[in-house]
């Protein structure tokens, strides 16, 4: 659950908690737990929190949310093939009145959306802070 991905993935039924309830293929020996493992002293989680002055560190997860990258539909280049529905794993876009929409909150930001359209109706958008 230290991985921020596979945490969210958890909390939407996607994957199970805990390594011992997944069902394994291939070499599972290389995935068996190491039972006196460490972590690195230089171990660092991915969010910038730690990094922020303490008073500030409460606002760090909505400030990352809110900078992160995100799919923006083109309207006028959308041509409502519904690929970018398929492909989705999250299961947040739909093609409405022929074309297609993306529910924000539910997006994963895996961006399959933005590789698989045919009319390279989808970009990557990103805060403007980024521009500079």
């Amino acid at each position: 659950m230290r991985v921020p991905y596979l945490a969210a993935a958890h909390a939407r039924g996607l994957c199970e908690a805990a390594l011992e309830e997944a069902l394994l293929r291939g070499d599972t020996q290389a995935a068996a737990p190491v039972a006196d493992y460490k972590l690195p002293a230089g171990f660092a989680d991915i969010s910038f929190a730690d990094k922020a002055p303490r008073a500030l560190r409460w606002a760090v997860p909505g400030v990352e949310k809110w900078l992160a990258p995100r799919p923006k539909i083109h309207r006028s280049k959308c041509i409502g093939c519904g690929k970018c529905a398929e492909i989705c794993p999250g299961h947040t876009i739909t093609v409405e009145n022929g074309k297609a929409h993306i529910v924000p909150r539910a997006c994963i930001r895996c961006f399959c959306c933005h590789e698989m359209c045919p009319a390279k109706a989808i970009d990557v958008k990103r805060a403007g802070i980024f521009n500079l």
